[in-house]
């Protein structure tokens, strides 16, 4: 088969191509070996140093007085007076005079009993007059037995009608002493649900009332948190001296047992308030549904504390509890930390080596080891992309630890 120049120009146009690219590579200069230039990747270090931290445990809570109970009456009658000291948001004084009971009835009855009282102190007086009578005619034989017994039993009943005659009376004169309800401490109203007028029986709630010498905020702690805190003073101790605990009563001016610091975090007037506590205790048991303790802090004074405005009943705040010291600890960036709990130390070479650490507490952005570091090590904060062990690395300037 003979081509044509049309069917052989495409040929002779590829052979042209590769005649031309083959002079190209036999002319081109030769290439110059050159040693290849590796770039260790920049890291930057903390030199670990051993030495005591201060951790902090955070939880949340509302505030809530130390005692609140219902202010009650104890005997029954019309209301014929109430204190402006029991409005609602009212502050009284221990021992003040809030509310009065109609007290007619009671001062009626009080002295029908002192009437009992002085009857039966007569019999009495007659009855050992008669006693002592029969006695001396026994003596002389002018008197039978039987009625020096009934002489000894009349002056016995007499005797004890006297003692029932002065506990009626010292029970009239308690119903009329509670016809004056007054405050069993001092504190401040919640609410109030008696007015003037208001026929009350015994047991019925007159005010709701709580005290305000301290606050209290329970706190929960997860149960893994408790082994950093001090609690504070705990179950029974001596009355009384050195170590004495705080009484069961409320009284004007209780002092906080010192246990661990507690700052308290909340809103106060629109704006964001700090206030200083104490814990006081921990509650017996771990929630069920929570495992979470309830650990309790106090603040002294909390409507005029001296480092912040007052602490409003029912506020919640955010609380960071101060825990005890631990000594030998280094803190690292919490950056530095690899999965499985391992961190990259740079050695004397400038090459990183894996190390597995002991990490006691993440807390924020450090994390504390406490096993597994040596001081003067240096720690690698900036890990590489891409890690081989004993691979280089150039050093930047050391961080603060």
């Amino acid at each position: 088969m003979k081509l044509g120049p049309k069917a052989l120009a495409p040929l002779l146009a590829l052979l042209a191509g590769l005649l031309f690219t083959t002079a190209l590579v036999a002319v081109r200069p030769a290439p110059v070996p050159r040693e290849a230039n590796e770039s260790a990747p920049l890291v930057h270090i903390v030199v670990a140093r051993p030495g005591t931290v201060q951790p902090w445990v955070a939880a949340s809570g509302t505030v809530v007085p130390r005692i609140e109970s219902d202010l009650v009456a104890e005997v029954a009658g019309r209301v014929v007076w109430v204190s402006p000291h029991l409005d609602a948001g009212a502050y009284f004084d221990a021992d003040e005079e809030l509310l009065r009971i109609e007290p007619r009835d009671y001062e009626v009855a009080a002295e029908r009993a002192r009437a009992a009282v002085e009857r039966a102190e007569s019999q009495l007086a007659l009855a050992t007059a008669t006693r002592a009578r029969m006695e001396a005619l026994r003596a002389r034989g002018a008197s039978s037995p039987a009625r020096l017994e009934e002489a000894v039993g009349n002056a016995r009943i007499a005797a004890a009608n006297l003692r029932d005659a002065r506990a009626q009376l010292s029970q009239a004169d308690l119903d009329l002493s509670r016809t004056r309800v007054t405050a069993p401490f001092a504190g401040r109203v919640r609410a109030r649900t008696a007015e003037p007028g208001q026929f009350v029986s015994p047991g019925h709630s007159l005010a709701r009332i709580f005290t305000t010498d301290v606050a209290e905020v329970r706190l929960p702690v997860p149960a893994g948190e408790l082994a950093f805190l001090d609690p504070g003073p705990q179950g029974r101790g001596p009355t009384s001296g050195p170590g004495a605990r705080e009484p069961e009563t409320p009284g004007p001016s209780t002092q906080t047992p010192a246990g661990a610091r507690v700052v308290l975090h909340g809103t106060s007037g629109g704006r964001a308030a700090e206030w200083h506590g104490r814990v006081v205790r921990t509650e017996g048991m771990l929630d069920e549904q929570t495992r979470m303790l309830h650990v309790v802090a106090r603040v002294p004074q909390p409507d005029s504390p001296a480092d912040g405005p007052p602490l409003t009943m029912g506020l919640f705040v955010e609380a960071r509890i101060e825990g005890r010291p631990i000594a030998d600890i280094v803190e690292i960036p919490r950056a530095s930390l690899r999965p499985g709990g391992e961190v990259l130390l740079v050695d004397a070479d400038s090459r990183l080596r894996r190390r597995h650490v002991e990490v006691l507490r993440l807390q924020g952005e450090r994390a504390w080891i406490s096993d597994g570091l040596a001081a003067g090590e240096r720690v690698c904060t900036t890990p590489p992309a891409v890690f081989v062990e004993g691979m280089g690395v150039r050093i930047a300037e050391a961080d603060a630890p």
